[in-house]
This record gives structure tokens, sequence and C-alpha cells, in this order.
């Protein structure tokens, strides 16, 4: 029986569909916590028009790799206990 791929804990990005544009960005104040929110206008695959509202939920920073050509790129806190990496 061959291995079953573990994907917990990943993901990867990609450059925006052209469809997509950020038109707005702010904050939400959510039963008193505010959260970092943008808007980006967007539309269906029918071509329906829609606005998606994405929450922050981390952030990247650009390492200084010291030598280690390994080591990510970005690196940044994701939540309140896990980290981000980025190559």
């Amino acid at each position: 029986m061959a291995e079953q791929y573990d994907d917990t804990n990943r993901g990867a990005a990609f450059t925006p569909f052209p469809t997509q544009q950020m038109i707005l960005q702010g904050k939400l104040n959510v039963e008193g916590a505010d959260k970092k929110v943008m808007l980006v206008r967007d539309q269906t695959r029918d071509g329906k028009q829609i606005i998606e509202v994405y929450e922050k939920a981390g952030t990247f920073f650009e390492n200084d790799k010291k030598g280690n050509e390994s080591a990510p790129d970005y690196s940044g806190p994701f939540g309140d206990s896990k980290r981000l990496a980025g190559w």
C-alpha cells in the first residue's frame, strides 16, 4: 500500500487572476476584536460580479539568509502560535 501524502500545514500562493482587483482595505471590529481586512473585486465563472472579503492571517518579512541559501526567503507569524515560511 502506497503512503498517503500529508499536506497538513502547507499551501501555495499565485499571481492574482486577471479578474481580481484589490479595491479597499481597512479593519472590521467583530465582537470587540479589530481585524484587518481587504476587499477584492472579482467575478464568478458565469461572469457575476462579486466582492470578496479577506482577513489578515499572517505577515511575511524578508529574511537575511546569512549564507544559508536553503533558508526561506520570507518568514513571519501566522495566527497566535504558528509561523509562515516562503521560498
